[in-house]
């Protein structure tokens, strides 16, 4: 789909800084594709910010393609981390202009994710609705708790949470998690590893017990999605400090 999901990358920065000669020789292509989402200089190639709708404050996903209920984005957190990468990357290629439009797309995502996907007592939807305490699917014209893949617990919340990064901590709130732990705490126990190891991530974030049982549950799991791994899994939860408010 033309278009489509374009936002949806957030690894580059971390090579970037790492890696002087894949920097040196890639650096430029992967401005290219940065460009594309996060551009902070005006010039005939790409637009500002593809995805970014400032008016309703998050991005979407969506591309070139019709449909009755408008322009939609799912996964609230990949695009969270698409400008998060976005930021980083300005750092690592010591480019201020991109860092600083990264961080301001950073910024207005993760407040709009707030507002629409992570649904709190404090809910703007029905109650019948808020219930579920997330949004799977903002559309321009309806919200879903479905995802384009399954109606299952774990797909709902996971795809809400993946990637796992250093700035999911302050993407998945404490007082959102407690919440929305309570309805997937059935699925984490039943559901494939892969989606149970981001469950357990999150769960982490709530408080240091919940960190230490999900420790213990990530030490006997053998298989991660694609993105994570056993490494990045067990680094998040021996990691966690003092929970965020």
């Amino acid at each position: 789909l033309i278009l489509t999901n374009h936002l949806h990358r957030y690894a580059a920065a971390v090579v970037a800084k790492g890696d002087t000669a894949w920097r040196e020789r890639w650096g430029d292509a992967v401005l290219h594709l940065y460009r594309d989402i996060a551009n902070p200089q005006a010039d005939a190639l790409y637009p500002a910010h593809r995805h970014k709708d400032f008016f309703v404050g998050h991005s979407w996903a969506s591309g070139l393609f019709p449909s009755v209920s408008g322009r939609n984005q799912e996964s609230s957190s990949e695009s969270v981390n698409a400008y998060y990468g976005a930021a980083l990357l300005g750092e690592a290629l010591g480019d201020d202009r991109l860092r600083d439009f990264g961080r301001l797309l950073l910024a207005t995502e993760i407040r709009s994710v707030w507002k629409y996907w992570q649904v709190e007592s404090d809910a703007i939807y029905p109650s019948v609705f808020a219930d579920g305490r997330v949004v799977t699917n903002v559309w321009s014209t309806k919200v879903d708790a479905l995802t384009w893949f399954g109606s299952n617990v774990e797909f709902r919340f996971g795809i809400q949470i993946l990637p796992v990064t250093p700035i999911s901590e302050e993407l998945l709130r404490r007082s959102w998690l407690t919440l929305a732990a309570d309805k997937w705490a059935t699925a984490s126990s039943t559901c494939t590893e892969q989606w149970r190891a981001f469950l357990l991530m999150a769960e982490a974030l709530i408080d240091t017990e919940m960190a230490e049982k999900a420790w213990e549950a990530a030490t006997k799991l053998t298989l991660f999605d694609n993105g994570n791994s056993k490494t990045n899994t067990l680094h998040f939860l021996a990691t966690r400090g003092p929970p965020l408010p």
